[in-house]
Parts: structure tokens; C-alpha cells; sequence
């Protein structure tokens, strides 16, 4: 019975990760004719949510987040986060990731990758994307698992990374704004 309820606990219960893309929209008066479109998409998703804003009629400001990638025990990826972004303190804590953070992060999984089935792929992966043991956190093997997860992992944040450069520099272009479309990424784990 020990064993069956191991099992179960061990499915359901886990690392569960998540990588949100948040983005700020401007919705005050003097905005109206903003050429980068905040005003008009914080209009929309006001009226979209039911949000009545209580500060004037034709004001404040939202922001608007995605879970644009999860995973699902992929504890080396944890592990990069927690060293990397989170100052080695992991208590599920939200944490803003740059997008500095995020091509790094890519890159060490580039890496890794090109690593695998070489002379150089244990101490590669020790070096840069150890599996991290912890509470539910999955298998700490260097397995299809493992490889699976580095391979979804790059490809997410190569789409992840040229959408949100490409987006901005047309927001820049448009507006002469080198603030224009910012936004900003936040991780959170959870188990």
C-alpha cells in the first residue's frame, strides 16, 4: 500500500516551473494618441476582464502576464534558475529573469547539447546543468528525460527570444522609443 501511494504522490505531486512574460500597458489620458498601442490594449483588455477602473473614467494602467513556458520536473533547469537568477535561495519565490538571463540560459543548454554523446558530455553536464535531487523534483539521471527536457527547453526560448526581439524592434521603430514594448519575464517554481 506504501508503495501504490508513493507512486501516486509521485505523479500528481512534483517541480512544477513556470516562465511568464509580463507586459505594462499605459492607460492614462495623455497616452490616447501613443503610437506603440498601449492605451488602445489596456482599453481592450479592461473591457475584455469586466475591469472597471475606480482611479478616474479614462485612466490607469495594467499589466498583462502569460505563462509563455512550464515545465514538469525538469530539475536541471531549476537548478540553472535557482543558481542563476534567484541567488541560490529557492523557496518558490517569483523572480524577474532578463532576457539577458534567458539567451544565457540558452546558450548553457546549446552547450550541454553539443556535449551529448561526446568524451566531454559527464563533465559538461556536472559543470553547467547538474539534475538537482529535492523533494518530488523528479529523476536526478541523465536520461531521455533529461535530454528531452534541454532539447523543448532551447527550442521554446529560441522562439521565446526572436518574438519578443523582433516585437520590440518594431515597437522601436515605430515609436523612436528604446523603451517602447518593454516587458519582462518572471520564474517561478512550485512543488
Amino acid at each position: 500500500m506504501r508503495l501504490i501511494m508513493g507512486l501516486l504522490m509521485s505523479l500528481f505531486l512534483g517541480l512544477d516551473m513556470y516562465l511568464y512574460e509580463s507586459k505594462y500597458l499605459g492607460h492614462w489620458p495623455h497616452q490616447k494618441d501613443d503610437p506603440d498601442g498601449e492605451y488602445q490594449a489596456a482599453e481592450t483588455v479592461h473591457e475584455a476582464a469586466g475591469i472597471v477602473n475606480p482611479l478616474a473614467e479614462d485612466g490607469g494602467s495594467i499589466t498583462v502576464q502569460a505563462t509563455v513556458m512550464k515545465w514538469r520536473k525538469a530539475n536541471q533547469i531549476h537548478n540553472w534558475f535557482v543558481q542563476n537568477v534567484q541567488g541560490g535561495v529557492d523557496e518558490c519565490q517569483e523572480s524577474e529573469v532578463t532576457i539577458e538571463e534567458l539567451k544565457e540560459l540558452r546558450e548553457t543548454i546549446a552547450n550541454v547539447l553539443d556535449a551529448r554523446g561526446t568524451d566531454l558530455e559527464d563533465e559538461v553536464v556536472k559543470s553547467l546543468l547538474p539534475p538537482q535531487s529535492g523533494f518530488f523534483f523528479g529523476g536526478t539521471e541523465v536520461d531521455q528525460w533529461y535530454w528531452r527536457d534541454l532539447e523543448e527547453t532551447f527550442e521554446g526560448l529560441t522562439t521565446l527570444i526572436h518574438r519578443t526581439e523582433l516585437h520590440k524592434a518594431k515597437l522601436v521603430a515605430k515609436t523612436g522609443n528604446e523603451y517602447a514594448g518593454s516587458t519582462y519575464f518572471i520564474y517561478q517554481a512550485s512543488w
